[in-house]
């Protein structure tokens, strides 16, 4: 598989810092669980403890208040604590490994002849090598966030929902499955036209770079008017290529938030029948509509990082073919 070779290719100097990657990965994971699962609960704690008091004609309980309070404080800190101690490792990480994949790329170009570098465009080589360096960074933080820590979670959501309502909790299930489907079907669809766009970017900047490269020769023979209308073209496609992608973006987008919208009314709906019928809390309302919110946002920001990801993914890739292809006769 293509980003199978890709990934073979940046593992082999990501492994080399094996304690700031994981310190990065679970930094940013305890902080996940305490931040979007951990702090919703608490919440539940706080209305529930009250609302306990106001059925009961009585004030509230100060003692359990105290303690809820404490919880919170502690949750928020230790968040905060983790969120930074995880931005540190993951900088040290990404930036030893992007310096050793920029020395990897200039290496794998070096190694060629000279027959190799005249049948290719110089401005082209150097996008490609510079997309396979950068590409590691995008790709790094897509796994470590967008599915990793997203992905996390998810199932915690699930698992605390199953805890105090089991109904709820196959409504969030199902209303994810459904999501899900219907998001790989819009990012299947939208994939191709994300791609032509990035083609289009990928000539035209290699054409500038070109260009640039060899402007005395542009300047000498007076051939300004045909680089510049050969430019204006390449421009043209591009914008009529990204255009048609962003439009089709948005009409996903569109989708997205009407079935969001749709699921948010019904679940709402469930769950007050549910408190009428006792058999949830008014805490567990507020819970699940907190869950909902989140994750909305989690699955919105994942099928928007995926178009994006395939594009960089076949980018880099141009540039595992030069270091994959063996080095002719000088």
């Amino acid at each position: 598989m293509r980003i199978g070779r890709l990934l073979g290719h940046y593992w082999q100097f990501a492994r080399h810092y094996p304690l700031s990657g994981s310190l990065f990965v679970a930094a940013f994971g305890v902080g996940v669980l305490l931040s979007s699962v951990a702090i919703p609960v608490i919440y539940k704690m706080v209305i529930d403890t009250i609302e306990g008091a106001v059925r009961d004609s009585g004030p509230p309980v100060v003692d359990q208040l105290v303690y809820v309070f404490i919880l919170y404080a502690l949750a928020v800190i230790t968040a905060q604590i983790c969120w930074r101690l995880g931005d540190f490792a993951i900088s040290y990480f990404e930036s030893n490994v992007l310096r050793d994949l920029a020395n990897y790329a200039f290496k794998g170009l070096a190694k060629h002849s000279y027959g190799f570098f005249s049948n290719q465009f110089a401005g082209a080589l150097i996008v490609r090598a510079r997309r396979f360096v950068d590409g590691f960074e995008r790709i790094t933080d897509y796994i470590a966030f967008e599915l990793c820590m997203h992905g996390l979670e998810l199932i915690a959501a699930f698992a605390v929902l199953f805890w105090f309502s089991k109904t709820l909790s196959f409504v969030y299930l199902f209303w994810l499955s459904i999501y899900v489907v219907i998001m790989i079907l819009l990012i299947r669809r939208q994939t191709p036209k994300n791609i032509a766009a990035a083609d289009a970017n990928s000539a035209t900047g290699a054409r500038l770079a070109d260009v640039i490269g060899n402007v005395l020769t542009m300047k000498v023979f007076s051939a300004f008017a045909y680089e510049m209308s050969a430019y204006e073209e390449r421009t043209s496609t591009e914008e009529r290529l990204r255009r048609r992608a962003w439009w089709g973006q948005n009409f996903s987008y569109l989708a997205q938030g009407i079935l969001m919208a749709i699921f948010e009314i019904v679940s709402l709906g469930i769950a007050l029948y549910l408190w009428v019928d006792g058999s949830v809390t008014a805490g567990t309302i507020v819970l699940m509509q907190l869950y909902l919110s989140n994750v909305g946002g989690t699955v919105r920001a994942i099928g928007r990082s995926t178009t994006k990801i395939l594009q960089t993914v076949s980018d880099a890739q141009e540039m595992v073919d030069i270091l994959e292809l063996a080095p002719d006769v000088p």
